[in-house]
């Protein structure tokens, strides 16, 4: 039972994390939205802050 348990505390917590991404949308003006699925890097690429839950 103690597995399953620790296996479940492991998981991402799905409200944390979308408080968290919500936080970081700038509240004035309109916000660029895009996505990119090809695999070339984008290091100058703005992204989501490295923040521990």
């Amino acid at each position: 039972m103690a597995k399953y348990l620790s296996l479940q505390d492991s998981r991402a917590q799905r409200q944390k994390l979308m408080q968290l991404y919500i936080k970081q949308i700038p509240v004035e003006g309109r916000p660029l939205l895009a996505g990119d699925h090809t695999n070339w890097p984008r290091p100058d690429a703005v992204t989501l802050l490295q923040e521990d839950l």
